[in-house]
């Protein structure tokens, strides 16, 4: 039986670097968190499917990756809802205040 000699699988260090580049943006710039980290989601089930038609068990990069990118993808949603909250908290107070003197 002839061994094959599988090739590293191209998007599999490109969804864990941006599953990182996810939980690292989503403390500093949700938005940009949420966009990494769902790349990061696509790329690495691409790996993953990429590595099971080439017949590859090892996807632990891809798997760490999806992991990474899921963890980044929840904080920067929370993140974001907080930052809205506070965006538009003002508004609603003013608003309520507004009724209050009507």
């Amino acid at each position: 039986m002839s061994e094959r000699v599988i090739e590293k699988i191209p998007c599999e260090s490109s969804s864990f670097t941006l599953g990182i580049l996810s939980i690292i943006f989503s403390l500093i710039i949700p938005p940009i968190g949420l966009i990494f980290g769902l790349i990061g989601i696509v790329m690495a089930k691409k790996a993953k499917e990429e590595a099971e038609i080439e017949g590859a068990d090892k996807t632990k990069v891809a798997t760490s990756g999806i992991t990474c990118s899921i963890i980044g993808t929840v904080i920067s949603s929370i993140n974001l809802i907080v930052l809205i909250l506070i965006l538009i908290w003002p508004f609603f107070e003013a608003i309520k205040g507004i009724i209050d003197l009507g």
